[in-house]
């Protein structure tokens, strides 16, 4: 067997792996539902949460029946269930349309170069101008250097996801407290809570959640930030259609 004879089928193979994963990242990311589709409610319904792409709560609705039905002992309680059916929606509705057969792996263009991706100080170490057989070469060796980072990157993430974060509403009437991407808990001021009207519990609520991912976010770039080439190889497939272009041009 000729050694180009080999090459060529191994290139092909990859294609055709690239082929499929193409196809499978772009009917994912079409399955996440959208900002505000997917909203969840507490058992009495008065309260009500919206979520994002990440199942992130970005909204809150509260009745103004909430008094009367709830009451401030069980306002708490009422949000937490509504979080926890919203998540359950979320996890329904993006596998509902995942399950949608494929129609195109052509509905959007590819993106731009994934050298785009790459935080500016590392973007020459990680490729610069490589082009061809060579920028596989590169992003094998990048793979090397974050694979040596891995176990300390775990570590520190898996303390990140078991570290309670609090998120506070201005004027402190509201906390969420997240572990990892998990509400655990809800607190109020109960004196403010016991003369408080369902728009600003709303409000405080939107705040406090809003105050709780930033600062899970905080505390997981920090975690990254101690891992210069796997966070650079995250930044460098963020753009999954562009990586894939490049490693197309790459098999030449």
């Amino acid at each position: 067997m000729r050694h180009g004879d080999s090459t060529d089928r191994f290139a092909a193979a990859f294609a055709g792996l690239l082929d499929e994963a193409e196809a499978l990242t772009r009917r994912a990311a079409r399955a996440l539902p959208q900002p505000g589709a997917v909203m969840g409610a507490d058992d009495t319904g008065l309260i009500r949460v919206a979520l994002d792409v990440r199942a992130r709560v970005t909204d809150v609705e509260c009745s103004v029946s909430w008094r009367r039905v709830l009451g401030p002992a069980g306002l708490a309680a009422a949000v937490g269930g509504a979080v926890v059916d919203g998540h359950h929606r979320w996890l329904a509705a993006w596998a509902a349309s995942l399950a949608v057969p494929d129609r195109a792996t052509t509905d959007r263009p590819v993106g731009h170069s994934t050298a785009e991706c790459v935080p500016a100080h590392r973007r020459d170490g990680v490729r610069g101008d490589v082009t061809g057989p060579d920028y596989v070469h590169v992003l094998l060796r990048l793979i090397e250097d974050a694979d040596r980072e891995m176990d300390a990157l775990t570590r520190a993430l898996s303390r990140a996801a078991n570290t309670d974060v609090v998120g506070v509403s201005r004027g402190a009437h509201a906390e969420v407290v997240l572990r990892g991407s998990q509400v655990v808990e809800i607190r109020f001021d109960n004196r403010w809570l016991d003369r408080a009207e369902a728009r600003p519990i709303a409000g405080a609520l939107r705040e406090a959640f809003a105050d709780a991912y930033a600062a899970a976010d905080r505390a997981s770039s920090a975690a990254w930030a101690a891992a210069p080439a796997a966070r650079d190889l995250r930044a460098l497939t963020a753009d999954v259609d562009a990586l894939i272009a490049d490693l197309r041009r790459g098999l030449g």
